[in-house]
């Protein structure tokens, strides 16, 4: 995994993608592999937070930004709007359907 330096994103990770002949169960595997699923995650973070100095910097910030996300976990019985993880809440913001059915802005944040 590499990574490259983006001005008004910070730090980005660069997951190398994976041959279209692959077969698909590969394909799917390797999607969900902790190596990409790492990366996806890392890239949804704001630049703030990638920037700290310190590891308790970032610990401080990574807690903040946590507490802003939504935590709807599915509930037995009732439908959920999404699987309530993280790349979800990004999606919904990226599609623009801002407050994934629940009146909030996921991952927009305040300085």
């Amino acid at each position: 995994m590499e990574f490259k330096e983006n001005e008004r994103l910070g730090t980005r990770a660069i997951v190398p993608s994976i041959p279209r002949a692959a077969q698909c169960s590969v394909r799917t595997d390797y999607e969900h592999s902790f190596g990409v699923k790492a990366a996806q995650l890392w890239n949804i973070l704001p630049k703030t937070i990638k920037e700290a100095s310190t590891i308790t910097q970032l610990k401080i910030s990574l807690g903040d930004f946590l507490d802003k996300t939504p935590d709807f976990p599915p509930t037995q019985g009732y439908t959920a709007r999404n699987n309530n993880s993280l790349l979800e809440w990004n999606l919904c913001n990226l599609a623009g359907t801002l407050d994934g059915g629940y009146g909030w802005s996921p991952l927009r944040q305040t300085s």
